[in-house]
């Protein structure tokens, strides 16, 4: 019975690991479920006395079953989950102004704008988390964790179901590393497409995290195995490779270890490879009694290895290898300092700052740095790439030491396994120091331990090692390891098991009695057992529900998105939806939840509008249609029904708020129905907190700048034109274009003062202006976007900076827009003198070189521009333009000098 609920056990995060990791919410809730159902179970078998290893041949309960330090880890990681869930306890704003100034701040300053439109209200007590549904959610599954330790701690006493355990994990890990690479070799079979992922992880650093805890339960099999199979320790009596070829129990360890490393060297992850060759090099290479081992695995793993990839090879290979070594991939020390990951890693820091010491509450990390961003890429990071960023971040000083706390409890753990005498304690102990390794390597470039799957089989490993550890300090204890009177002694328990008691000479029970004489009062071991593993069961089923509704919630928000595309102009089923998404709501908001109400009345609401404005033909309900876009409304007034139907819009905007206040989505939205609601305070408001929380992606940027521009919002329309050229010199034109729009602001202030970015500028300034004639310039509006053109391209030629652009042909078109530059503003000399240069810069260039021709015949200097067609045509005979233009040129030329040969005849 205990080998099939160890076998079940191991099999959790291996079934979890096939559906995208346990990344989905009902992936979640069901593996809680499995959880919660095995532990039920097990906490009954254990209730009925049968217990693991309760009684040895003589009759007496093993001592090994008496000690209880290995429940430390359980107690650590239980008080870690009891404070995470303080920070979802709403406490007066002074107490979460102290644990989490930047938490204070989103609940109060950043909340103002939003909750303002519906009207003053008192604002609740806050709590330190600044996402209240995502930190439950994230307890609730970090709850899961106790019941899966607690069982794993009862069931690795011994040694048969510890070796279960790790088999049924390294033969899952090793079919999820085949599944991977079939999807990638049979596309068309698996349906896999191939991107980011492998297997069934969406990310290949998550996936590759999984293989290399598979690879570490399968070198702790084949390092016990050697064990049994060697006479004495790892020296000079251990099996050579070919003892090791004979055995079919070695294939089988050797073929999982060979399958967990090629799957990490396919899943393309380069953080997991390198974090599995230095945990190999640290938890083997350095312990000179592993040698033989180690040249037992090499002798053994390496040709599979190479087997396997040949048969892969192309399409699969070392993907990871292949990706470090790739040039086109800028595998350089100055990329990866540049890399936008890395660069991220500054916000992540800057925030945790602001949040300590408490931090920003579990799960939130996505909205918690957004008002510190600084110096990150464009893209919005949901997670750090750093896990111990990430815990800084969410959780404070407190999280961090709680990390600190774990990883030297393994470590301790693995030095007392290792200073074992026995051999497969040491095998315990290498395995241990390989997840240790591997793990906090790779989650300084990954999160992939927050998933499930990895989370789960992480949790499982290490309380084999810290369990394991606990019992070989309980049999040094009862052997009398550092006393001359005691001898060890091999005693077999019921299953078969090797435990070592005491002999005759010591007293344990004595010894134990002595230890608890202070304590009026003691339960038996077993009924700690059954009480402890009651109290998480009962745990685990308060925190079930919240894992099912927020399943819930997730299904009915992800059905909304997906259908809305193809119902957003049938009212009727835009109502049904929103119907079922209300439902939902009432028993359970979250943020995808109320984002999908809002667009959806917003919707229903738009088509009603449409409706009441009589659009009989296709022609008319198109133009209705783009006449109610959001953000580019150009219908003038509202009937109040209809904006009432807006205004529930608003409702759940201002609620998605409420429960998020560094929500992106609410204020957009909120912005987007300032036509409803009408306070023009709170949108400039939100407008500015959207700049703030968006401030490196210019295309939002640029976005915000154009609805800032339509409320006039100087301030705001310079800072996002200018940060957006900043950040991607392609925005410029559109910086130019907004802030011509609104009155005031200046568009020097409004474009990055980089050359790059002013080139781009200066040339799309050069088109308007030349775009506006004579004629349009008499007209006073168009006359002071002329002269605004004009001051801008004065301001912006001392900073074209031409003489420092690296390529020729650059320099030559920098040189060539100066020059035109100048002659628009009226500087002909220095305009003509900058396209000379451009034309000796890049003679190659025939346009720069018809650009000089045409401006020096515009100015009058007909007799240079033909010179310099001659030249043209002799550059560029192929060319007939120059041709043409030196002849057209001639004839002016003698047009002009008959009338003066007549005039001097007449003389």
């Amino acid at each position: 019975m205990l080998s099939v609920f160890s076998v079940l056990l191991a099999l959790i995060p291996v079934v979890v690991s096939f559906d995208f990791g346990g990344h989905l919410a009902w992936t979640q809730y069901c593996s809680a479920l499995a959880i919660v159902t095995l532990t039920v179970a097990f906490l009954a078998l254990l209730a009925a006395g049968k217990m693991i290893g309760s009684r040895c041949l003589s009759g007496e309960e093993s001592s090994s079953v008496r000690q209880r330090p290995s429940y430390a880890l359980l107690y650590v990681v239980s008080a870690w989950v009891a404070l995470l869930y303080c920070q979802t306890v709403p406490l007066s704003d002074n107490t979460v102004a102290w644990a989490s100034a930047g938490s204070y701040d989103a609940y109060t300053h950043w909340l103002d704008a939003p909750l303002s439109i519906t009207g003053p209200a008192d604002r609740p007590s806050a709590p330190i988390s600044i996402i209240v549904s995502q930190t439950r959610h994230a307890v609730a599954f970090f709850v899961m964790l106790l019941p899966l330790m607690w069982m794993a701690i009862e069931l690795v006493r011994t040694r048969r179901l510890t070796q279960l355990i790790l088999v049924a994990i390294a033969i899952g890990t090793s079919l999820h590393a085949i599944y991977g690479m079939a999807c990638i070799l049979f596309p068309a079979i698996t349906g896999f497409t191939v991107g980011h992922g492998f297997g069934g992880f969406i990310n290949r650093n998550n996936a590759a995290l999984f293989m290399n805890l598979g690879l570490a339960a399968s070198l702790g099999l084949a390092l016990e195995h050697h064990a049994e199979r060697c006479r004495g320790n790892f020296g000079p009596t251990s099996m050579t490779a070919i003892d090791w070829a004979a055995d079919p129990k070695s294939w089988m360890v050797f073929g999982c270890v060979t399958l967990n490393l090629v799957g990490v060297m396919t899943s393309g992850s380069r953080g997991g490879v390198l974090a599995m060759a230095l945990a190999l090099l640290i938890a083997i290479g350095f312990r000179s009694r592993l040698r033989s081992f180690a040249v037992t695995l090499a002798m053994m793993v390496i040709p599979m290895t190479i087997a396997v990839i040949v048969v892969l090879t192309p399409n699969v290979g070392f993907n990871a290898i292949r990706r470090a070594t790739d040039a086109s991939s800028g595998n350089t020390i100055e990329h990866a300092l540049s890399n936008a990951r890395v660069n991220h890693w500054w916000d992540g820091l800057r925030a945790s700052l602001e949040y300590l010491p408490l931090g920003s509450g579990l799960g939130t990390y996505g909205f918690a740095y957004l008002p510190f961003q600084d110096s990150g890429g464009e893209l919005w990071f949901q997670h750090a790439d750093n896990l111990w960023l990430e815990v800084f971040v969410e959780q404070g000083v407190i999280g961090l030491l709680f990390v600190v706390a774990i990883m030297l409890m393994i470590v301790n753990a693995c030095r007392r396994l290792q200073s074992s005498q026995d051999e497969s304690d040491q095998a315990m102990g290498t395995m241990g120091l390989y997840v240790l390794v591997v793990t906090a390597i790779s989650q300084c470039l990954d999160f992939g331990l927050i998933l499930s799957a990895n989370a789960y089989l992480f949790a499982i490993l290490a309380s084999i090692v810290v369990t394991r550890s606990a019992l070989v300090s309980s049999r040094n204890a009862q052997s009398g390891i550092g006393r001359t009177n005691t001898t060890r002694k091999p005693v077999a328990d019921r299953s078969g098991e090797i435990a070592f008691v005491a002999d005759q000479g010591v007293d344990q029970e004595h010894a134990s009695r002595k230890f608890y004489k202070h304590f009026p009062f003691r339960l038996p071991d077993a009924a700690i057992k059954v009480v402890w593993g009651l109290v998480l069961a009962v745990l685990s089923l308060l925190s079930l529900p919240v894992l099912h509704s927020d399943a819930a919630s997730e299904s009915v928000a992800q059905r909304s998105l997906t259908e809305f595309d193809s119902i957003k102009l049938e009212i009727d089923q835009l109502r049904s939806s929103e119907d079922r998404i209300a439902a939902q709501v009432k028993k359970n908001p979250t943020a995808a939840l109320l984002y999908q109400q809002c667009r959806t009345r917003f919707q229903i609401a738009r088509l009603r509008e449409i409706e009441s404005l009589v659009a009989e033909s296709e022609l008319e309900f198109a133009e209705a249609y783009a006449a109610t876009r959001r953000g580019k409304r150009t219908v003038p007034s509202l009937a109040p029904d209809i904006r009432d139907d807006y205004l529930a819009a608003v409702d759940s905007a201002v609620q998605l708020a409420s429960l998020n206040p560094l929500s992106i989505n609410a204020r957009a939205e909120l912005i987007y129905l300032h036509f409803a609601h009408g306070d023009e305070v709170a949108t400039r408001e939100m407008i500015d907190q959207l700049g703030r929380l968006q401030n490196r992606n210019p295309k939002q940027l640029i976005r915000l700048a154009e609805i800032a521009a339509n409320h006039q919002e100087v301030p705001f329309v310079e800072f996002a034109c200018r940060t957006a050229s900043n950040l991607r010199i392609q925005t410029a034109p559109q910086a130019i274009d907004i802030a011509l729009r609104c009155e005031g602001a200046s568009l020097d202030q409004a474009v990055a003062s980089s050359a790059p970015a002013r080139r781009r500028a200066i040339a799309h300034a050069l088109s308007l202006y030349d775009g506006i004639s004579d004629a349009q310039s008499r007209d006073r509006s168009q006359q002071g976007t002329r002269d605004r053109l004009a001051e801008f391209m004065k301001q912006s030629l001392p900073l074209l900076q031409c003489d420092e652009c690296q390529v020729r042909v650059e320099k030559a078109s920098c040189l060539r827009l100066a020059g035109l530059v100048a002659i628009a503003l009226g500087d002909t000399d220095i305009g003509l003198d900058r396209l000379q240069q451009s034309t000796r810069v890049a003679p190659e260039n025939k346009a720069f070189l018809l650009d000089y021709i045409l401006q020096l015949r515009q100015v009058g200097r007909s007799a240079d521009a033909k010179v310099e067609a001659s030249r043209g045509s002799e550059l560029f005979p192929e060319d007939s333009r120059f041709q043409r233009l030196f002849e057209l040129l001639r004839s002016i030329e003698s047009e002009r000098s008959v009338p003066q040969s007549r005039t001097e005849h007449d003389v």
